[in-house]
């Protein structure tokens, strides 16, 4: 594309963009309305649900909630598979000792 044909695209944009603009002012105070709704949108109480979730979202809780969570799976995990190889090596040690010993 050459230089020429460039500007004439410059040239088009720019009577586009003069086009869109809208006409007329802002009518007088229209800044402060638009201010006190969000004021007032900001000032709504939420519940207390919200608020929790609102408060557990942040990232910093929300990884302290997933380790949680993780440590207390492995926690658990390793004081099942504890108990259930103990259960395992009672039933072992019982048929060497006890052919006829059918288990539970």
């Amino acid at each position: 594309m050459s230089s020429s044909d460039s500007e004439k695209a410059d040239e088009r944009l720019s009577c586009l963009l003069k086009a869109g603009k809208p006409a007329g002012e802002l009518r007088p105070g229209f800044a402060t309305q638009v201010w006190h709704r969000i004021e007032q949108g900001e000032a709504k109480s939420t519940g207390l649900i919200e608020q929790l979730t609102s408060w557990l979202m942040q990232p910093r809780f929300a990884f302290g909630m997933l380790t949680a969570i993780v440590l207390l799976g492995a926690i658990l995990g390793g004081v099942k598979g504890a108990h259930s190889g103990e259960t395992a090596a009672r039933e072992r040690y019982l048929s060497m000792v006890d052919p006829i010993h059918t288990g539970h």
